[in-house]
């Protein structure tokens, strides 16, 4: 089965979202954020380099174009990717570092 993780991000928390990431990015074969035009995001990218970046992939809006539209997105794009589920989250949490491993009893 695979299983993908995306992130909806607006002005995020660097900080935050760094924790958020590290949690979940070693559950999942791929990530996916979507950024609605972010005034950070030039940090966002810097903190991103942290990571393997095969694994996550971008989608950058040039302006908010509300939460459906980029959960839509994050959808699409692991649907195109073959992957068969994805977990949403939020920016500001942090998920639990077995989420995935919990959610797939069910």
């Amino acid at each position: 089965m695979d299983i993908s993780a995306g992130i909806v991000l607006f002005n995020p928390d660097i900080h935050r979202l760094q924790e958020n990431i590290s949690a979940v990015i070693v559950q999942c074969d791929h990530m996916y954020l979507v950024d609605n035009g972010s005034d950070n995001i030039v940090e966002v990218l810097q903190m991103l380099k942290m990571y393997n970046q095969p694994k996550i992939t971008i989608i950058r809006n040039t302006e908010n174009q509300g939460i459906a539209k980029a959960l839509n997105q994050l959808t699409n794009a692991a649907q195109k990717d073959g992957l068969d589920w994805i977990l949403t989250l939020d920016q500001d949490s942090v998920s639990p570092t077995n989420i995935i491993e919990e959610f797939k009893k069910y």
